[in-house]
């Protein structure tokens, strides 16, 4: 006689026995090996393994006292707690009660694998467990809703073990990776010539506790920039080992940078966190540049004229002109001191005696003969003029020009395909770039990139000689247009008939040997730098690479500081200008052309798929 449901017949403690007992035996080896110790560990662990045999001879009695379906699903269970008793075994082998495996990864291995197997038979265990007493009174098993349960929760327990698995890796192997793009700049051209050009000892500090990141990162440049000179020198300090030394150099903590040349210092905060350090180690160079023309060169003056409504660096909120705010940090990166320069400052007399360098940034009113004359005498005593004109929107100021042998054109230059776009404008073809650069020290940087730097002007005119130019006086045309350009004589924004396409001059430089002074003293050269455009050294154009080359090197050479000219290092991201005529092709081939491709193979595919049907 086959009994067809013999579960209700057995007793409680078979048909709970053995998923209580391994529960049981589980959390009584848990509560001895983690939260006892001596006797009373010995007591409950030893109650925790009595739990476990009684799982397994209680999962064995039911599969005796059982037949068909049922005794099927009770011989998977007993499996299911065997391995279940393999793994609390691995882990008592494993332990500091028997300690049977030693080496360097076999303990781990061991480690990692018994609560592995154990999640696996105990999640699938509970599973069918549960399967099996929801099914208890039913005169018929349905084997696969036991087996379906087991394997759903054996699912669930290999995605707990990836997981757990990765986070064990990741504790274990701790690994930093950076994804996103970070790199030191190496030093630059412009900060190299200044340190090879040092004539007494240069001493560069590194605030730094030993082993730091940040550290690594700034010695690797630090190393490269004094190789260039036998009188620099580098050394890595532990503020809190020598607090005298940071006292001396003013520097209160690690995670700086100290320049000291003779008796002046200048420091840079780098940080110890790289996170932290990340912008400025990105823009390293052009930082220990402008600490180093601090500490090299004597103080200087820039005065910005006022009073005729030229571009400011505060530009008022109605003036909708680019302001020189960028062109002020510039000179501020060269090491210069900014200050304004109108009629309260003197101008209608004469340019201060502590001025390095004089600038006109696009005036809207002409000056005051009173000004001018001061100009004038400024320049005669060897003085520096940095000039830049508004065609499009300003006066020409050609008779202030005109003694320095120069004149600008109140026309604009335009052209139909040297063209950039510039955000929140329509298109015009007064927006040009150019590359073409002369050999002169103003564009030194421009001229040795080989066309690979092109500096931006929005409405700029054309420079031309003034007939005949005056005496001694040396001009020499910079930057030219590109080829195709014109001067737009009538403003329409197209090229008439009587409209030639002409070599055209955006910028001069301008030199005039000057007499020695009445009691024979030496007086310096007459030297200026005009340009047609004041836009070139607008806010947000200098981040352009070709304009701010060109401005600074067209500054240092003003201050007859050129031994310094050249690259400032950069890995900070610049966004991608292009062309007219690029946009033209990104335009019509992502429009146009790709998406075409694409649907002739996609054609090609389907009718040759066709034919090999049509042919078998």
């Amino acid at each position: 006689m086959t009994r067809t449901n013999p579960l209700p017949l057995l007793p409680g403690w078979l048909r709970l026995g053995p998923l209580a007992g391994f529960l049981a035996g589980l959390a009584l080896l848990y509560l001895g090996e983690r939260a006892l110790g001596g006797v009373p560990r010995g007591v409950v662990s030893s109650l925790g393994g009595a739990s476990l045999l009684f799982a397994l001879v209680a999962a064995a009695w039911r599969r005796r006292e059982t037949d068909g379906d049922r005794r099927l699903a009770a011989t998977r269970l007993l499996v299911e707690y065997a391995l279940g008793a393999l793994a609390v075994l691995l882990y008592v082998a494993g332990s500091d009660l028997l300690g049977l495996f030693s080496g360097e990864r076999l303990p781990v291995i061991v480690q990692v694998l018994w609560p592995a197997l154990l999640l696996l038979i105990l999640l699938p265990a509970i599973a069918m467990e549960l399967a099996l007493l929801g099914m208890a009174r039913a005169p018929r098993l349905e084997l696969w809703r036991v087996r379906f349960a087991g394997n759903s929760a054996r699912i669930v327990a290999l995605a707990i073990l990836s997981f757990a698995g990765l986070n064990f890796a990741a504790n274990r192997w701790n690994e930093k990776l950076d994804l996103s793009y970070f790199k030191t700049t190496a030093a630059g051209s412009a900060t190299v010539a200044l340190v090879r050009n040092t004539t007494k000892p240069l001493e560069l500090t590194l605030f730094f506790p030993p082993g730091n990141d940040v550290l690594e990162q700034a010695r690797a440049y630090v190393d490269d920039l004094v190789r260039h000179s036998r009188l620099a020198n580098v050394r890595v300090v532990d503020q809190a080992l020598d607090p005298e030394l940071a006292r001396k150099l003013k520097v209160r903590g690690n995670g700086y940078l100290a320049i000291t040349y003779e008796e002046k210092t200048e420091t840079l905060r780098l940080g110890l966190e790289v996170e932290d350090a990340r912008g400025t180690l990105r823009q390293l160079d052009g930082k220990v540049q402008q600490a180093l023309i601090k500490v090299l060169r004597p103080p200087r003056i820039a005065y910005f004229t006022t009073g005729h409504l030229e571009r400011d660096y505060a530009a008022g909120g109605d003036d909708k002109r680019l302001g020189m705010r960028d062109l002020r940090q510039l000179l501020e990166l060269l090491g210069f001191k900014v200050k304004r320069l109108g009629l309260g400052e003197g101008l209608g007399n004469a340019v201060p005696e502590d001025a390095s360098l004089v600038i006109i940034a696009g005036p809207l009113e002409p000056f005051l003969p009173e000004e001018r004359a001061a100009l004038g005498r400024y320049l005669d005593r060897g003085g520096a003029l940095f000039a830049l004109i508004d065609p499009d929107t300003g006066v020409l100021e050609n008779e202030l020009l005109a003694p320095l042998g120069v004149q600008a054109s109140q026309a604009l230059v335009a052209n139909d395909r040297y063209l950039v776009r510039v955000q929140d404008r329509a298109e015009s073809p007064y927006y040009l770039a150019t590359t073409r650069a002369s050999a002169h020290p103003t564009v030194d940087t421009l001229s040795q990139a080989g066309g690979r730097l092109a500096t931006v002007l929005l409405g700029t005119g054309a420079l031309s000689k003034v007939e005949p130019t005056p005496a001694e006086v040396k001009v020499t045309f910079t930057l030219r247009a590109m080829p195709q350009s014109w001067l737009d004589s009538n403003g329409n924004g197209k090229q008439d008939a009587d409209e030639k396409k002409d070599a055209l001059d955006f910028a001069a430089a301008i030199e005039r040997p000057n007499r020695a002074a009445a009691d024979g003293t030496p007086v310096k050269d007459l030297r200026a730098v005009v340009v047609a455009d004041a836009d070139v050294a607008g806010d947000g154009l200098i981040a352009n690479a070709g304009n701010g080359y060109f401005l600074s090197d067209a500054v240092r050479w003003l201050v007859a500081d050129e031994e310094a000219a050249g690259t400032t290092e950069s890995e900070e991201d610049v966004p991608i200008v292009h062309k007219k005529d690029e946009d033209t092709k990104w335009f019509y081939g992502t429009s146009f052309v790709f998406p075409a491709a694409i649907l002739g193979g996609g054609l090609w595919l389907s009718r040759r798929r066709r034919g090999a049907r049509g042919g078998a």
